[in-house]
């Protein structure tokens, strides 16, 4: 309304100045406006307005045709083009009607359709062949695509346009069909010499390439059918061959780089360097990592740097690994899930794990949610250092994260026998009892697959057998103590095992905290029998533990 209101005092004062052809600007720009924003109703109205208070402006043609154009609905334009004085069989009606067609729900069925019924009016036309072409390839309807060429090389009516060669090799290349892609352009190069160089449908393909790191197909497209085609490689090529061979071995990806830096003296723009440190930083070597550090030292953009933080993570280089995280934050970057997760497996690797509930606790600190990754780097330190494992088991729930294997596995090794152990277990078993059925089915079925070691089986094949059997107050602290009993002796009351840790695990004795979190329960004074008794039953275990392994 507001639009309507300043349009009409605008238009008043054109023509109270005899301003006829400037003023007309004014409103030309608001249905172009209302066109790109799919508001053809609007314009319509628009319309309507100045037929009504100025009859005396012309709205063309084309304005008229530009409203109808910003009708979503397909089925709607003949009415629309009615209220714009047009006929719903005006081929350059039904052209945009075509190429509203591809917002509808059955694109193939309305394109074709519209189409059909030109061609038997005869009024068709080479627009709306290509409006067609175009809305099968955004549907993704090759086989259509090619049925539709036959049947316009065979009428002879309308010719197929280079853009239309280029709906076809798009969507053979997006249904796998990378032969029939390839054929396909070169029979555009063939009926339209430099066609391919317009379309930049090579881009295309090297794009896709890139995608599924397919470094062969790749490299054909650079050095066969770039030459042949007279095709310039621009940037994006460079970075999309330097992408596709990112998981190449060296020999092949160092080749890659010389192919480039032929075509280019300037070809090193930071997505390129970061393409060229992440193969570096992934193959895992000191060697790697000091070519990587080359390449990264003159750029100040994230996505380098954060790959030189994992490059050292992976062989453990924590110094390094902080070093260029602290050099991240000095370039006013955020560190972000992939960082922190790159520098817990630097502490893991490099064996420093209390440093690895350090980065996850600066993690939670700032806000970020952890991933399974994450889970994973600070699940894998319970059996260096059991007694975190509660205060993470709680933190894990609070966050509401999905049970993962690999986690579950890291925190059910904790030594069953040891009071920690079993808190650790009644803890986990309680979280599990929170989810579904089929969920709980899913990951104990695959722990059991994946178990190596007998007694952990045995404890996971009782626990998914309690579920299935729907004993939703499965309470496992009977059996546990039973079986790891010592010479006919319970190990101390459930009460006294929730505070008590054996003072025989002296290197499990350090401790974290994290704020919001509530920390496992505190030691209590065990009687000296019960440490005694205690003692005896870690040792026993231990050592059979090792045995076993």
């Amino acid at each position: 309304s507001n639009i309507v209101s300043v349009l009409h005092e605008i238009i008043k004062r054109g023509i109270e100045n005899h301003l006829d052809t400037d003023f007309q600007h004014s409103f030309e720009n608001i249905f172009r406006g209302y066109h790109k924003a799919s508001r053809g109703d609007l314009s319509i109205k628009l319309i309507k307005y100045l037929e009504h208070e100025f009859p005396e402006i012309n709205v063309s043609r084309e304005h008229r045709l530009m409203a109808i154009g910003g009708i979503v609905d397909c089925e709607e334009y003949p009415k629309a083009a009615a209220e714009c004085g047009l006929s719903s069989d005006d081929p350059n009606v039904v052209e945009r009607q075509i190429l509203s067609s591809r917002l509808s729900t059955d694109p193939a069925h309305f394109t074709q359709k519209y189409f059909r019924n030109m061609m038997e009016k005869g009024t068709v036309t080479q627009v709306a062949a290509e409006n067609l072409f175009i809305s099968l390839r955004e549907n993704g309807d090759y086989d259509l695509l090619e049925k539709w060429t036959k049947t316009l090389e065979k009428e002879k009516k309308l010719r197929i346009t280079v853009d239309m060669y280029k709906c076809l090799a798009w969507c053979a290349l997006d249904k796998g069909m990378v032969d029939r892609g390839f054929n396909h352009v070169v029979q555009m190069e063939k009926i339209f010499p430099g066609g391919v160089r317009k379309t930049m449908i090579l881009s295309r393909f090297l794009w896709v390439f890139a995608n599924i790191f397919d470094a062969d197909k790749a490299l054909f497209v650079f050095d066969e059918l770039m030459p042949q085609m007279n095709t310039k490689p621009s940037s994006a090529d460079f970075y999309s061959l330097l992408r596709a061979c990112v998981n190449a071995d060296r020999k092949t990806f160092e080749a890659v780089i010389e192919r480039v830096k032929r075509h280019s003296d300037n070809f090193l723009d930071p997505k390129c360097a970061g393409v060229i440190i992440e193969h570096y930083s992934h193959r895992g070597d000191v060697h790697s990592m000091k070519i990587a550090e080359e390449y990264a030292k003159n750029y100040q953009e994230k996505y380098p740097m954060s790959h030189m933080i994992s490059g050292y993570a992976r062989i453990g280089d924590i110094e390094n690994a902080e070093r260029w995280h602290d050099k991240l934050k000095a370039s006013g970057f955020q560190s972000e899930v992939h960082e922190y997760n790159s520098m817990m497996m630097a502490c893991k690797v490099g064996g420093q794990y209390k440093k690895v509930t350090f980065w996850f606790d600066m993690m939670i600190k700032n806000g970020i949610k952890p991933t399974n990754t994450s889970w994973n780097w600070v699940s894998s330190t319970v059996r260096q250092m059991p007694e975190v494992a509660l205060k993470y088991i709680k933190l894990w729930r609070n966050y509401g994260s999905p049970i993962y294997t690999k986690v579950f596995f890291n925190w059910f090794l904790v030594n069953p026998k040891s009071p920690i152990g079993l808190l650790v277990r009644l803890e986990l078993i309680d979280a599990i009892s929170e989810y579904s059925f089929e969920e709980r089915r899913q990951l104990l079925t695959e722990a059991i697959v994946h178990c190596r070691t007998n007694t952990l089986k045995l404890d996971l094949e009782r626990l998914r057998e309690q579920f299935d059997q729907g004993e939703k107050n499965y309470n496992p602290r009977e059996r546990i103590k039973s079986r790891y009993s010592h010479d006919g002796d319970e190990l101390p009351h459930d009460r006294e095992l929730e505070g008590k840790i054996s003072d025989g695990n002296q290197r499990n004795s350090r401790r974290t905290t994290l704020d919001g979190v509530e920390d496992f329960p505190e030691k209590l004074a065990p009687s000296e029998a019960d440490s005694e008794r205690l003692q005896a039953v870690l040792t026993e275990i231990l050592e059979s533990e090792e045995r076993e392994q």
